[in-house]
């Protein structure tokens, strides 16, 4: 086929990628599979034509090269040597006569010997013996290699210019480093997958007690209760045989959650996506799951409620404990932290907990000099802090600032979800400059609905 002949099916291959990408939206199931399918016959079949479109390309500029040298030839003549039985006693200039051999020598190795001429041939091959500097013994070798050979002093006896020797000298090694000296010649190694570190799991999100938000706003009865009542409101009397009574009510209030948007988009030529090896919309979508558990995360920890969720630290009435020493965080703080819930708030509890924190409580050494963290022969690694589970998390304050620490309930931490993490395409919103756009987003809203079952340290030591 010609040059222009695979342009054109090229072309086409290349359209037809572009609409059976198309047509993919809002495909699914078998039909979206045998797309793919025929997505992936048409860029095999598309990358075949390529490379034989540059293969034709390489060849005519071959060809093409080659005509030019031979019309340079033909128009050059025959040049005039001196015959090989030529014996009259002439002044020879030397140096002429190697520039001769080496043309001769280069032109045969560019174009073969056919376009040579008769006198050109027997001055590469005399029929005679006769002195070199008289035209015969061969063709002459490259001047970069002959002075490599014969030295610089030699060069300069026979007429070359210390220019002509110090360009003949910049004759380079083939070596893998340099590109044109043979580094293009070597295939670059791409390897998959992706090098990506992993982020840090969300582990609250698992934890908190997840409820649907149809509206994007729900509405919760709640008790009002204390430390002092924990009925609500509601209190009895010891009353003699036959006595009245006494009434008593109890007291109600509303929590409202109200759910925010969190959102991103991305976008992706429609090339990248057919070209990439690594699948990029699948490794967008993976990432951007991951940035928005992150912020859902965060938001439960620290959230300060404005357009977002509130977070348990944020939280009006969760409990303070006084730190025994500023600065640090020690065994005793956990204890007391543990005690600041009341013993049928602990059930559930679990230590949340700044990861600068845990280094410096692995370091910790009773008055033995024994490592409080101690590993269980039944368990493995030691997994409780005094007597409870932990979460190590860098979302918290450092240590040494108020809320490194917090002991909590998280059952009672209430995520309204309206929309869970969405992934959405469009391939029209920027049709014109063949982009596929990316959205991403999740409507939630939280709240610590009982401050009572939480509590964290303070930055303020007692």
């Amino acid at each position: 086929m010609t040059i222009a002949e695979l342009r054109a099916l090229l072309e086409k291959s290349m359209k037809s990628m572009d609409e059976t990408n198309a047509s993919m939206k809002g495909k699914e199931g078998e039909e979206l599979k045998a797309l793919e399918a025929k997505h992936a016959e048409l860029y095999t079949e598309a990358k075949e034509v390529q490379t034989k479109l540059d293969d034709a390309v390489a060849a005519e500029k071959k060809a093409a090269s080659l005509r030019d040298s031979i019309k340079s030839a033909a128009a050059m003549g025959t040049p005039e040597f001196p015959a090989s039985t030529k014996t009259t006693a002439t002044v020879v200039d030397k140096g002429q006569k190697h520039r001769d051999h080496e043309d001769i020598f280069m032109k045969y190795m560019a174009d073969g010997p056919r376009i040579l001429s008769d006198n050109e041939r027997d001055f590469i091959a005399p029929s005679k013996n006769a002195g070199f500097d008289q035209g015969a013994g061969g063709a002459s070798l490259p001047l970069s290699l002959k002075i490599k050979m014969l030295g610089t002093s030699w060069a300069k006896s026979v007429g070359y210019s210390h220019s002509e020797i110090v360009y003949a000298l910049k004759a380079s090694t083939m070596v893998s480093g340099t590109p044109a000296l043979g580094g293009y010649t070597i295939p670059e190694d791409f390897r998959l997958p992706v090098q990506d570190l992993p982020p840090e799991p969300a582990s609250l999100v698992s934890r908190v007690t997840v409820i649907p938000c149809p509206t994007g706003e729900v509405t919760m009865p709640m008790s009002v209760q204390t430390d002092s009542n924990e009925f609500g409101g509601m209190t009895g009397s010891w009353i003699s045989e036959a006595g009245e009574k006494p009434k008593t009510d109890t007291t109600f209030t509303q929590v409202k959650i109200a759910a925010s948007e969190y959102a991103m988009h991305t976008q992706i030529s429609h090339r990248l996506l057919s070209r990439s090896p690594i699948g990029m919309e699948q490794w967008i979508t993976t990432k951007a799951r991951q940035v928005c558990l992150n912020a859902l995360d965060t938001a439960i920890i620290s959230g300060d409620g404005s357009g977002k969720s509130l977070g348990i630290q944020q939280t009006a009435g969760i409990r303070n404990v006084a730190r025994a020493t500023a600065s640090t965080v020690s065994w005793e703080d956990l204890v007391d932290l543990k005690y600041a819930l009341r013993p049928n708030h602990r059930a559930m509890g679990v230590f949340v907990v700044e990861d600068g924190v845990m280094q410096t409580l692995e370091k910790t050494k009773d008055l033995e000099g024994r490592p409080l963290f101690t590993t269980s022969t039944a368990n493995g690694v030691y997994d409780r802090l005094v007597g409870y589970p932990y979460i190590s998390t860098t979302r918290l304050p450092a240590i040494g600032t108020e809320g490194d620490v917090m002991f909590v309930d998280l059952s009672e931490y209430y995520l309204a979800m309206e929309e869970d993490i969405v992934v959405k395409r469009s391939d029209d919103f920027a049709f014109t400059n063949n982009v596929a756009t990316i959205a991403i987003f999740f409507v939630a809203g939280g709240k610590f609905i009982q401050p009572r079952v939480g509590a964290l340290l303070s930055d303020v030591a007692s």
